[in-house]
């Protein structure tokens, strides 16, 4: 995927000199800069169910981080199959959501069945910077939450976000009996 110039105002590591560079170049290159003690791992392709477990198994915790709903079925489906801690976020507009996924917990195909539109609103909704980034700042809490073992998770618990109306909700979700994930 390479950098758009729709994407400069909620993507944060790329700059209007990267447009048209791979976006995993991009980010790489600025990781780097911040701080060049970073080991990174970089995956120029397109997650399949083909590549999934070579890219993903190395790892402890999964970022859902992406923007089409495809890909946030893959990773759901691997992870929970794989029994692989998962922090979903999806944004639209100026709402989202995220939720931690363990493998006792509610996964995304719990809470949206159906692979319905709100799942991923990112695919046909605009996306405003700041949404962007509350989603992600929330993400990374639930990564150092698991990491430390402080707090309470997100799992088994959607929490929503409206920014136009400055809300915020949390509502339990159920691990479904006939959900085809677990």
């Amino acid at each position: 995927d390479c950098v758009d110039v729709s994407n400069l105002q909620r993507q944060i590591l790329h700059f209007s000199g990267d447009v048209g560079r791979e976006k995993t170049q991009s980010a790489c290159e600025k990781l780097n800069a911040l701080n060049p003690e970073v080991e990174l791992s970089v995956s120029d392709c397109r997650l399949s169910a083909e590549n999934v477990a070579e890219i993903i198994s190395p790892y402890d915790v999964v970022v859902d981080a992406v923007d089409n709903a495809d890909t946030k079925y893959l990773l759901n489906d691997w992870c929970v199959a794989m029994r692989k801690p998962l922090v979903h976020g999806a944004v639209g507009g100026f709402s989202g959501n995220v939720m931690t996924i363990l493998p006792e917990s509610a996964c995304l195909r719990c809470v949206f069945p159906y692979e319905s539109r709100s799942a991923s609103e990112a695919d046909d909704k605009a996306i405003l910077g700041a949404t962007a980034g509350v989603a992600g700042c929330l993400q990374a809490a639930e990564v150092v939450k698991l990491v430390t073992g402080a707090g309470n998770l997100l799992a088994g618990r959607l929490l929503s976000f409206d920014l136009l109306a400055m809300r915020f909700s949390t509502v339990a979700v159920a691990r479904r009996s006939d959900c085809r994930a677990h």
